[in-house]
């Protein structure tokens, strides 16, 4: 049964996570979608969290063609997390020093790296990364890109022998010295546009989002990127989760 809901009957509960999939379309915040379903702020955000831990880690197939890779970085966020300091006390502090420790401050937040592979027909692979390296690119791509695909990304140290561990064909692009396309049609610009509309949607959008629910994040965009949001759409997917929790 969910949270703050426990005086209510599973069916009732039933009833609000079905109701809140009208929610899922990925353009209403946690507030007007409490006021839309009648529940509290707090029930809304479990809602919120239930249905996306359910579409987290969807596949919705390879990657195929020409595909692109590249790693875009969010700073670490604690945010919502009621253990740390009062935030007033913590921006009445900030409010009393100079706009350079201010600067040096938000330049110390640790960034967060985030992996984004996509190919020319809406495919989206993602996950958020312990750190850029090979093998971690390795483990996160391994078996999700068609063979024989072509993979194209920037000139990066953790990029060079990617491709060749993958069985794909590589097509680097020296960004630093302004090289955007390749052969005329081999670039990285489909999965930087993803990078921007994801941050729009993460940090401007929503303000932010914990980084310990930044992949569950990803997987709601990835859901709605693949497809073309409808409720029954949704209702469809998720079920098929619901029907093997209770199967097994």
């Amino acid at each position: 049964m969910l949270q703050n809901e426990r005086s209510r009957s599973p069916e009732c509960a039933r009833e609000k996570l079905d109701q809140y999939v009208e929610c899922m379309n990925g353009e209403t915040t946690l507030r007007p979608a409490a006021r839309q379903c009648g529940v509290s702020l707090d029930t809304s955000f479990h809602l919120r969290h239930r249905l996306m831990a359910l579409v987290e880690n969807d596949s919705y197939g390879q990657l195929s063609g020409i595909a692109e890779e590249d790693e875009t970085f969010f700073h670490e966020s604690h945010k919502g997390d009621r253990k740390l300091q009062n935030p007033r006390k913590r921006g009445a502090r900030s409010q009393r020093k100079s706009r350079n420790t201010k600067t040096e401050k938000k330049a110390s937040v640790p960034l967060i790296p985030v992996m984004v592979a996509c190919d020319r027909n809406h495919h989206v692979i993602d996950a958020v990364l312990k750190k850029v390296s090979t093998e971690e690119l390795q483990s996160q791509l391994e078996g999700q890109i068609l063979a024989g695909s072509t993979l194209c990304f920037d000139a990066h140290l953790a990029h060079e022998h990617l491709a060749e561990k993958l069985s794909l064909t590589a097509k680097t692009l020296v960004s630093s010295s302004g090289e955007r396309v390749k052969e005329g049609i081999y670039h990285i610009q489909t999965v930087n546009a993803y990078h921007s509309e994801l941050k729009r949607w993460i940090n401007g959008f929503f303000k932010g989002v914990a980084t310990k629910y930044l992949q569950r994040y990803l997987g709601w965009k990835r859901y709605l990127k693949t497809h073309t949001f409808s409720i029954e759409g949704f209702l469809d997917q998720i079920s098929i989760h619901w029907a093997y929790q209770h199967i097994t």
